[in-house]
């Protein structure tokens, strides 16, 4: 009588490990990425709030608003971090009257 020493996993308790993580990736991911949208609308919030208080600076000193947002003229305001939305105004050129985020928007969305 011939003895055999079992070594490894069979093909099918593979594949049930597989089918069991592959279900419970199934409901973990849109969970995460409820969390990844929340953290870009976070950031958004953040960005416009900060935005939003540099208009008010540049009002309160030369009594209007500019659409100059990156310049020493303008409200010399640059996104913080590595932005995922664009923000500014439709009109003017890059880096002084908007800037473009990571998700390359283009300027025309931003009117």
């Amino acid at each position: 009588m011939l003895f055999f020493k079992k070594n490894g996993f069979t093909i099918i308790e593979l594949m049930v490990v597989i089918t069991i993580i592959a279900f419970l990736a199934m409901i973990a991911v849109p969970n995460m990425m409820h969390y990844v949208a929340k953290a870009k609308r976070t950031e958004a919030y953040a960005q416009l709030a900060s935005l939003a208080l540099a208009q008010k600076a540049y009002f309160a000193e030369h009594g209007a608003y500019t659409t100059r947002i990156g310049t020493a003229q303008g409200l010399n305001w640059k996104c913080q971090g590595s932005c995922n939305y664009s923000y500014g105004f439709a009109s003017g050129q890059e880096g002084v009257d908007y800037f473009i985020g990571k998700l390359k928007a283009p300027a025309s969305a931003l009117a």
